[in-house]
């Protein structure tokens, strides 16, 4: 079997390492296709997939191409991760030699925005868990014109792809590797995401500066950390502004760093605690064994149905 990888950003190769493993041990050809057409500028910019950045050991695995679209006849399957932002695959037609399209969810948005024709362009969905697929069919059973009673083998359950890394991470090669001592706890925090979403003057300024705000809340966590004798490890990334007090707080200060890795992860795997903001990295966070605490700043509307989501 010719397996295709299709991949847009460097931080969607961890969510198909496990894919590449297993299909190579098992004699499949595995090709990784990097789509080029991306922005090569920008605040995503250096997850712009290099061939030449490329994590060394995906050579043991694959080979690599530039993804053409309408070029992928000769593979039998292609992987999507992230489908939510990709376009819907075109149907197969009758007698047309193209491969299974499949996507992988890497987040919340790329199973709730998948509307029931969009998904139906696929011809299959693997899931975190059968409670995603009960609240993707709940939420949509909701619009009396939407038909998605035949869609339940499009949404198959496998599992969280990151967490196949805990099988193979060396722990205290990964200490060393970021600086942090053998001897003591580790409390990751990801900040929050000003600048990403559209929330308004309430958050955009507020919420920042405002003395309850943001500084208090990140003076607390480290405060929080210390207590507990925690080396307090800040996990940012480039596309969100990063408050100067932010930055100051944190003992380690991580910005987007090996794009080609589950970093988030493997934080995690080292960790006893780990602050958010409804981010889906919680679950990687609870895979590895890691204590979850979700703030929400009152005036923030953005990803309020994650309240409900499953787990």
């Amino acid at each position: 079997m010719r397996i295709g990888l299709l991949v847009r950003r460097l931080n969607q190769l961890p969510a198909l390492e496990g894919v590449a493993r297993a299909a190579h041990a098992r004699g499949h050809e595995v090709v990784l296709l990097l789509y080029q057409s991306g922005a090569r500028s920008g605040p995503k910019a250096g997850q712009w997939p290099d061939p030449e950045r490329l994590p060394a050991r995906w050579a043991t695995w694959t080979t690599v191409e530039r993804f053409v679209v309408g070029r992928t006849e000769d593979f039998d399957v292609v992987l999507v991760p992230g489908p939510g932002s990709w376009p819907a695959p075109r149907p197969r037609r009758h007698g047309m030699a193209t491969p299974q399209w499949l996507g992988v969810q890497t987040a919340w948005s790329d199973v709730m925005v998948l509307a029931p024709d969009t998904l139906r362009a696929w011809d299959g969905l693997y899931v975190w868990s059968a409670a995603w697929a009960r609240w993707w069919h709940g939420a949509y059973a909701e619009h009396d014109f939407y038909e998605t009673g035949d869609l339940g083998g499009h949404l198959i359950p496998v599992g969280h792809p990151i967490a196949e890394h805990l099988a193979w991470i060396d722990r205290p090669a990964l200490r060393r590797r970021f600086g942090l001592p053998a001897d003591r706890p580790v409390h990751v925090y990801l900040p929050f995401p000003f600048r990403t979403h559209g929330a308004g003057w309430r958050l955009e300024y507020l919420y920042r500066y405002a003395p309850w705000g943001d500084r208090a809340v990140v003076a607390r966590a480290r405060a929080r950390a210390h207590g507990a004798e925690a080396v307090f490890v800040v996990k940012a990334r480039r596309k969100s502004a990063l408050p100067d007090w932010t930055r100051r707080a944190a003992d380690l200060l991580l910005v987007d760093n090996d794009p080609g890795e589950p970093t988030a992860l493997h934080l995690f795997s080292l960790a006893t605690m780990a602050t958010g903001f409804y981010s889906t990295s919680v679950a990687e966070a609870v895979a590895a064994g890691c204590q979850w605490e979700c703030l929400a700043p009152a005036p923030w509307p953005a990803y309020r149905a994650r309240r409900d989501a499953p787990r």
